[in-house]
């Protein structure tokens, strides 16, 4: 696109451009930095040329406002020897170069000649950056999950094998460190959400990671990574000991309930079924199913005790609607049917009643 208020040097310009080479085509021609902006939102070329002093926008306006809404633009200024200093302003924009007045062909085809190079850098790193996406892409998820896991031999092993990868993408030191540091950056998203998800607070796990250096880019990942796998082990068992504490604080709630089942005591905690279950087990030494049993069975016991009520009603009451299942666990847990333990420890009671019943009496 060519920008002046000068028809001829517009017209001129877009001549040259045509004779100098067939990379570039001419697509849109403005009076000023007005209607250039306006069509620069549909055009959207490669190159602007532009002059610097025209009438309702000039020059150095249209760039400031470009380099808001297209940064990638290449932009050429054009200028008089008397606007010098301005062209020199322009450059502190970002301008990519910049042609006097008279235009010279030599000058433009110089110019278009760098343009076409330079976007053809870009293309190719866009090309490698696409590249680099796919190929970490696999990898961020591997070491995410190896950190989650704390498994630290899976951990180097998937870091090791990046290095190799890295190494093609990066061609100094400043492209490992951008490399090395976007793989770090991709993980550590990962992680912030998962343990935004287990409300476990990172406040002060970033105070204590290392630095970067340059002088040992792969040491300084596996260090970053081992130092989450340490932080998190002491931070999840503080965690994990207060769900477990909330867990059975809601089996005590809700026990006699049936529908009082490790998933939804799991759901409540905001836990995965396989992770309340591990967790459960390590902090208590018995299987959630083991210790509700025990807990249900335990309550059936006491009731058993009180020759007034009927097995099946205490059966539904300690959470087990189905009486076969009911009996069936009690004997397998006391090696006697409900029915036998209530006859076994009826003369008990009986004396006890008995005895209450004739106190009573006795006072009376």
């Amino acid at each position: 696109m060519i920008v002046d208020d000068e028809e001829m040097i517009k017209h001129g310009l877009s001549a040259v451009i045509s004779r100098a080479t067939s990379s570039f085509q001419v697509t849109a021609l403005a009076e000023d930095g007005c209607e250039a902006l306006e069509m620069l939102r549909c055009e959207q070329p490669h190159v602007l040329f532009t002059d610097i002093r025209m009438p309702c926008m000039d020059g150095l306006t249209l760039i400031a406002e470009l380099r808001k809404e297209l940064p990638e633009l290449i932009v050429v200024v054009i200028s008089g020897y008397s606007d010098f200093s301005y062209a020199q302003q322009a450059m502190r924009y970002g301008v990519f170069d910049y042609l006097l007045k008279p235009i010279k062909p030599l000058e433009v085809e110089r110019i278009l000649l760098r343009a076409e190079e330079h976007l053809r850098q870009r293309k190719s790193w866009w090309r490698q950056e696409r590249n680099w996406i796919e190929q970490s892409r696999h990898a961020v998820q591997v070491s995410a999950l190896a950190l989650w896991e704390l498994d630290k031999e899976a951990w180097r092993k998937e870091t090791a094998l990046l290095a190799t990868v890295i190494s093609c993408y990066a061609d100094d030191a400043v492209g490992l460190k951008h490399r090395y540091e976007d793989f770090w950056r991709q993980i550590d998203s990962i992680l912030s959400d998962r343990l935004q998800a287990g409300e476990i607070s990172s406040e002060h796990l970033y105070r204590s990671m290392p630095k970067y250096d340059e002088t040992a880019p792969l040491a300084w990942l596996q260090q970053c990574g081992e130092t989450f796998m340490e932080w998190l082990r002491v931070n999840r068992n503080w965690v994990k000991h207060y769900k477990i504490l909330d867990a059975l604080q809601y089996v005590e709630r809700n026990f006699t309930n049936p529908e009082t089942t490790q998933q939804i005591v799991a759901e409540q905690l905001g836990l995965s079924v396989s992770h309340f279950s591990r967790s459960f087990k390590e902090e208590i030494g018995c299987t959630f199913s083991q210790y509700i049993t025990n807990m249900r069975l335990a309550y059936a016991q006491k009731m058993l005790m009180e020759p007034h009520r009927k097995v099946t009603e205490i059966a539904e009451l300690s959470g087990y609607p189905d009486y076969p299942h009911f009996s069936k666990t009690f004997k397998k847990h006391f090696g006697l049917s409900p029915v036998e333990f209530r006859n076994q420890k009826r003369p008990v009671a009986d004396i006890m009643q008995n005895t209450l019943s004739g106190g009573r009496n006795h006072n009376k």
